[in-house]
C-alpha cells in the first residue's frame, strides 16, 4: 500500500474501446500502465477491458484506443473553432470532412434558399427622425426629389429594338431629306419621285423585318418539336431492358383490380424509363355451338384454334379479351348469346381456360427481358401490344457491360420469433461495366460483372459505403457491443479468406484484395419499422438513377409500406445466398453476441449479389 505524498497529482489516461457499451468514465485507462512490467500490464488491461483472452498484439495502445471517441472530440473542436464561425460568416465549409450539425445545416439551407420568400418588413426602413420628415406634405409632392422626406424617383431605362437598315436606304433618305428642304413648284415632280422611292424602300425593309421574326419563331417551334420527336424516336429505336413489372395495387399484392402495371426499363443510354402498362384479361371459352355478343366491353371476340390441356378437342373455341375490371364483375358471361335462339347459354358453354392466370405472368412470358417499342406514341401509357419481344437479339446482352448505373442493396434479416436482426443498406457506385481496379489502370478489356469467370484475378474493387441498423427490442445505451470498425474488419477478413481459399474456377477470384468498406452509419434501434425508416432516408438521398436490389425476410408489401421511397425506384427482389445460415425462417441468429454474425451474413449476401 503506497500513498502519494507529493504536492500535486498528474495522471494521464486514454479512453479505451472496451468494454463495449460502458460509460466513458469506466473506459479510462492510465497511460502509466504501459510503463510497468509485461505481466502487470497484461493482468490489469485484461481486468479493466473485461476481456481475458487478449494476447500481446491486442494489448498495443493503438488497438485499445477508442478512435471513434477521439474523432468525435476532434470533430467537435474543429466545429467550434473553424466550421461554425465560417458558416455564420457565410463562408463555405473549409473542412468538408467535418459536417455541420443539423441545426446549423438547417440555418444555412434557409439562408441560401433561392426560393425563400422575402419578409415584407425587409422592403421598408426606419423613417428619418428630423423635423422635415414629419412636415405635412401634399399628395402631389410625395416622391419628388426636392420634397422633404421624399425619395428620389427611380429612373426606368427603356431599350428600343433597332432595326438594321441597308446603306442604300440611308443614302436615299439623306438625299430626300436634303431635297425636301428646297422643295418648290419647279422641283415638285422630282421631289415626289424621290419620296415614293423612300416609301417603297421603307415598306420593303419592314416586310423583311416581319419575315425574319416569323422565321425565328418557326425555327423555335421546330426546335422544340424536334426535341420531342427526337426523344420519341430514341425510345422507339432503343432496346428496353426490363427491370421490373409492378402491379398498381395496394400493399397486399393480391392482384390488380384494373389491369394496370408499372413497367421499369433501362434504355441503351443507361436512362431509366417508367411507363404505365395496361394488360387485358384474355380467356378462352369452349362452346358446343356458335356464340355471339353485342357488348362493347370486349376488346376482342373471335374464333380461334388452340391445343387445349388434357387433349380436349372443343367444337368451337373463342378468344375473348376484356379489361380486368370488366372480368372481375363476373357478369360478362351474360353478354354472350347463342346464335340459335332455341339454345340456352348454360348448355352451350363447356369450359373456360386461363381465367386464373396472373396478368403479371402473362406480361413476363410475352415480353421477356429485352423488348422494343412498336408504337410511335410518346406518352406514358402503353398496352402490351405496343411492345415486341426480341426473340434472337444479335448484339444485345441483358444489362451488359455497356450499361452503367448506380445500385442500392437493401438487406433485411429479422428473426420472426425474437424480432431481432439487422437491416443494412449498401450504396454500390457503378454498374456492370464501370468497375475498375484501384491501381488506376482503367477499365479492363473483360471487366464485365455479368461474366465474372472471364475477368482477371483481383480485377474488381467491391468497396463502397454501407449503413447498418441493429434491431434489438430491448436496446439500451449500455448494450451496444458492436462498432463500425469491427464491421469493417469483418469485411476485410471475408476478402482475405476469399483470396486465400477461392480456387481458380471460383467467381469470387475477381474480387480485389484491396477492397474496403466504409461504415458511415451504425445505429441501434428497437424495431424493424424504425430501421426501415432510417433506410428510407438514406435511399432518398441516393435514389437518382439508381436500381434497388432487395434481400428481405419481410414481405414486399411490408417493405413498401415502411420504405415509401421504394415506389419511386425499380426494385429487383433477390434470393438469399445458398445455405441454411442465410435463411431467416429456418436458421435464427445466435442467442448471444449475434451482432457480428448478422453483419457477416449481410456482407456475404452483398458479395454474392455483386459477383454471382
Amino acid at each position: 500500500k503506497e500513498f502519494i505524498k507529493d504536492k500535486g497529482l498528474n495522471c494521464k489516461f486514454i479512453i479505451a474501446e472496451q468494454p463495449y457499451g460502458a460509460p466513458v468514465t469506466e473506459r479510462a485507462i492510465p497511460t502509466a500502465i504501459w510503463k510497468a512490467d509485461t505481466s502487470v500490464t497484461k493482468h490489469f488491461l485484461r481486468k479493466w477491458l473485461k476481456s481475458p483472452g487478449l494476447d500481446d498484439e491486442a494489448l498495443d495502445i493503438r488497438n485499445i484506443l477508442d478512435w471513434e471517441y477521439y474523432l468525435e472530440r476532434l470533430g467537435n473542436t474543429i466545429r467550434k473553432i473553424i466550421t461554425i464561425p465560417a458558416a455564420l460568416q457565410c463562408v463555405p465549409n473549409p473542412v468538408p470532412r467535418v459536417s455541420h450539425p443539423s441545426w446549423l445545416t438547417d440555418k444555412v439551407n434557409k439562408r441560401e434558399d433561392r426560393l425563400k420568400q422575402r419578409d415584407i418588413t425587409s422592403l421598408f426602413k426606419a423613417a428619418s427622425k428630423t423635423k422635415e420628415a414629419h412636415a405635412t406634405l401634399d399628395i402631389e409632392d410625395i416622391g419628388r426629389a426636392g420634397s422633404p422626406g421624399g425619395t428620389k424617383r427611380a429612373l426606368v431605362h427603356r431599350a428600343k429594338r433597332v432595326q438594321p437598315k441597308s446603306r442604300p436606304v440611308e443614302s436615299e433618305t439623306k438625299k430626300v431629306s436634303l431635297m425636301s428642304n428646297n422643295m418648290s413648284k419647279e422641283n415638285f415632280g422630282d421631289w415626289l419621285k424621290q419620296r415614293k422611292t423612300q416609301w417603297r424602300a421603307s415598306r420593303s425593309q419592314g416586310n423583311r423585318a416581319v419575315t425574319n421574326d416569323t422565321d425565328k419563331r418557326q425555327r423555335t417551334n421546330v426546335s422544340v418539336e424536334g426535341f420531342v420527336r427526337e426523344a420519341a424516336e430514341n425510345r422507339r429505336q432503343s432496346n428496353w431492358h426490363v427491370l421490373e413489372i409492378r402491379e398498381m395495387t395496394g400493399y397486399d399484392g393480391n392482384g390488380s383490380a384494373s389491369g394496370e402495371f408499372i413497367l421499369w426499363a433501362m434504355l441503351e443510354d443507361s436512362s431509366l424509363q417508367k411507363v404505365n402498362l395496361s394488360i387485358m384479361r384474355t380467356v378462352f371459352l369452349s362452346a358446343r355451338s356458335e356464340l355471339t355478343t353485342d357488348s362493347t366491353d370486349f376488346a376482342d371476340f373471335k374464333r380461334v384454334e388452340r391445343t387445349l390441356p388434357e387433349g380436349h378437342i372443343p367444337s368451337i373455341l373463342y378468344q375473348i379479351s376484356m379489361p380486368e375490371h370488366v372480368y372481375r364483375r363476373k357478369n360478362w358471361l351474360a353478354s354472350l348469346k347463342p346464335v340459335n335462339d332455341a339454345e340456352y347459354l348454360e348448355d352451350v358453354v363447356e369450359k373456360l381456360y386461363e381465367s386464373r392466370t396472373p396478368l403479371k405472368l402473362k406480361a413476363l412470358t410475352e415480353l421477356g427481358s429485352v423488348i422494343r417499342l412498336k408504337s410511335d406514341s410518346i406518352g406514358k401509357a402503353y398496352a402490351l401490344s405496343d411492345f415486341e419481344r426480341l426473340e434472337k437479339p444479335s448484339e444485345v446482352e441483358y444489362l451488359g457491360r455497356s450499361l452503367s448505373y448506380k445500385r442500392l442493396f437493401l438487406y433485411v434479416h429479422i428473426s420472426p420469433r425474437t424480432k431481432t436482426g439487422i437491416v443494412a443498406l449498401y450504396v454500390i457506385n457503378g454498374g456492370s461495366g464501370s468497375f475498375s481496379p484501384k491501381d488506376g489502370t482503367g477499365v479492363m478489356k473483360n471487366n464485365d460483372l455479368t461474366r465474372p469467370a472471364d475477368m482477371g484475378q483481383g480485377s474488381v474493387d467491391v468497396g463502397g459505403t454501407c449503413h447498418i441498423w441493429i434491431v434489438k427490442p430491448t436496446t439500451r445505451n449500455s448494450q451496444r457491443n458492436l462498432s463500425a470498425k469491427q464491421c469493417e474488419n469483418v469485411f476485410s477478413q471475408l476478402v482475405h479468406t476469399i483470396q486465400m481459399s477461392a480456387g481458380e474456377d471460383s467467381d469470387y477470384t475477381c474480387i480485389a484484395g484491396s477492397s474496403n468498406i466504409n461504415v458511415s452509419g451504425l445505429n441501434f434501434v428497437k424495431s424493424e419499422e424504425a430501421a426501415l425508416t432510417g433506410a428510407n432516408e438514406v435511399i432518398n438521398r441516393s435514389r437518382n438513377g439508381a436500381v434497388l436490389f432487395v434481400n428481405a425476410s419481410c414481405s414486399m408489401g411490408n417493405l413498401r409500406r415502411n420504405v415509401p421511397i421504394s415506389t419511386s425506384l425499380p426494385i429487383i427482389e433477390m434470393p438469399f445466398p445458398p445455405g441454411r445460415a442465410h435463411d431467416p425462417s429456418s436458421s435464427p441468429l445466435p442467442a448471444l453476441n449475434w451482432e457480428q454474425t448478422g453483419v457477416r451474413l449481410f456482407l456475404e449476401a452483398y458479395l454474392y449479389l455483386v459477383v454471382v
